[in-house]
């Protein structure tokens, strides 16, 4: 999570105070002084001692939270079972053993957006009432959410959405009302939050306290800007994502259409993989018709680092796009990335399904192509735009390869479109009219189409090791257009121009940030040849 917190990640790692917490037998967890002694006499990091003292004490509560066994009041596991009870708060918990630690601390009380809170939700009382801790180590102030560093509530439902759309091809269906379920770990996001990070989530009551470091300094002026701040969640932050589109949790359709935009970083770029869930307000839901819901969510990635999801919206109503993200081929779970709500007051007209994705789950050139052998997409896009002609077979994409001559590939291609689908239909299939042609010396495939009428197509490639008996599978898929208006255009040209900005920016902010990691191990070396001097007596 490089970036995100307020302490120096180069140089410290809890693994070793983590595992030294858990394993703390129950004779050392008797009493407050014993337990802070037997964490204490692990740390070895002068520099760092308070700071590893506080995570071992929140490694100690995470993984006691579910201990079984007799307790007595007055003493960790005693406090630790009352929070579980909700006799006391996580706050309060943690606020007992900094006293007994003497870890320097003080409760910020302000609005939070916990479980509760949905993307553009007005001020309310479960927004308000809500309390979080700084703490001071090794003459540095750190925020913390105690609440959300030892536990995690997952499955929590409202009970008032409608499932449109998912990117596993969900069916329609009412969400019903749940309260969720508890999970008991550590969760290092929200301990030592940066504050810029921290504030979209946690705004404090008194301003002055956004930045402990800076008393005074101001990050979110006003409760309606914190409001209306995109409602960012941790795994935008994990993966150093950037949105380039409308900066706010409330978006309006135009004409039943909107667009979300996203930049990676660098280290990231063509290896995220993403998941959406589009849901209705269910007292919008009886303006729906069923036969156009599918496939309203059309996502592309563009130069292997930009993420647009473009969404039709075919009812007027209040939606809620929530967007999760991970690293492809990975087992770990998606973590929550972003959620919008979005006003629709006027509905698509003539609700047409995006295009077939082949099962890729996005168009463009995404990890599956690279994977697969392809390199340096002729567009660097997701859409390509052409006239239609139904003799012709045009060139719509090329690729080249890095295909080993001794273990080549076989090419081939498919091409489906919806608009003239028969009523009930989903797409048909354009048998004959595309093909792939591989050039071996120049390793380049150039994919070729008819394209018999004005409308919206897809075209997947698909690949395969030559000779292998199994089918080939989708490695690339592209939206075929005919429809080049003034619009589109022109929203492509402001992206274009958004991308560069963000990178520019990006790139600023890095180099600011290595002006800054370099001062502060300076100057730990200093202190370090200053502690060295004295022990010397030189």
């Amino acid at each position: 999570m490089s970036g995100l917190h307020s302490y120096d990640e180069t140089c410290v790692s809890f693994y070793y105070i983590d595992q030294c917490a858990i394993k703390a037998s129950s004779k050392h967890t008797d009493t407050f002084p014993n337990l802070l002694r037997c964490l204490q006499e692990k740390l070895t990091d002068s520099r760092h001692r308070e700071l590893y003292l506080v995570r071992g004490i929140m490694a100690w509560i995470a993984h006691n939270q579910t201990a079984n066994g007799r307790w007595r009041y007055n003493t960790p596991l005693g406090i630790v079972k009352e929070m579980i009870e909700r006799r006391v708060t996580a706050v309060e918990v943690f606020a007992t053993f900094f006293g007994y630690a003497n870890i320097e601390h003080e409760i910020i009380r302000g609005r939070a957006k916990a479980v509760k809170y949905r993307a553009g939700d007005p001020d309310s009382d479960y927004l308000k009432n809500h309390s979080w801790i700084m703490f001071k180590a090794d003459g540095t102030w750190h925020l913390m959410q105690p609440d959300w560093c030892i536990q995690k509530r997952i499955g929590f439902e409202h009970g008032d959405e409608t499932d449109i759309e998912d990117s596993h091809g969900g069916n329609v269906a009412l969400k019903g009302q749940s309260a969720g379920t508890f999970i008991y770990e550590v969760n290092d996001f929200w301990f030592c939050t940066r504050p810029n990070v921290f504030v979209k989530r946690c705004f404090p009551d008194d301003s002055q306290m956004q930045n402990p470091n800076k008393r005074g300094e101001v990050l979110l002026k006003m409760v309606k800007e914190f409001l209306n701040v995109p409602d960012y969640r941790q795994g935008y932050f994990t993966y150093g994502l950037t949105l380039i589109s409308e900066k706010s949790c409330n978006i309006k359709s135009k004409n039943g259409m909107c667009c979300i935009s996203l930049l990676a970083d660098k280290k990231f770029s063509g290896r995220l993989d993403f998941a959406y869930e589009l849901t209705l307000l269910s007292s919008n839901a009886n303006n729906l018709i069923t036969k156009q819901l599918r496939r309203l969510v059309m996502s592309q990635v563009k130069n292997t680092d930009t993420f647009v999801f473009e969404i039709r919206l075919p009812a007027v109503g209040v939606y809620f796009f929530k967007l999760s993200v991970g690293l492809f081929d990975s087992k770990s779970s998606k973590q929550n990335c972003l959620q919008f709500r979005i006003t629709c007051d006027k509905a698509v007209e003539n609700c047409k399904l995006c295009p077939e994705d082949g099962g890729l789950g996005v168009f463009g050139f995404g990890p599956e192509a690279e994977d697969a052998g392809l390199r340096s997409p002729y567009v660097l896009g997701a859409k390509v735009v052409v006239k239609p002609d139904k003799k012709l077979k045009q060139n719509v994409m090329s690729f080249h390869t890095d295909d080993d001559p001794n273990n080549e590939r076989e090419y081939e291609a498919v091409m489906f479109g919806n608009d003239f689908a028969d009523e009930g239909a989903v797409e048909v299939s354009f048998d004959g009219q595309v093909e792939t042609v591989y050039n071996k010396d120049k390793r380049k495939v150039d994919v070729k189409a008819n394209i018999p009428k004005d409308g919206e197509y897809s075209v997947v490639v698909k690949t395969k090791r030559k000779g292998e008996k199994q089918s080939s599978k989708p490695a690339a898929c592209y939206v075929v257009t005919t429809k080049n208006d003034k619009e589109n255009e022109k929203n492509e040209q402001q992206l274009n121009e958004s991308i560069k900005k963000t990178k520019l920016y990006k790139n600023l902010e890095k180099k600011k940030e290595k002006i800054v990691r370099a001062r502060t191990s300076l100057e730990n070396l200093h202190s370090d040849i200053d502690s060295l001097m004295k022990e010397l007596n030189v």
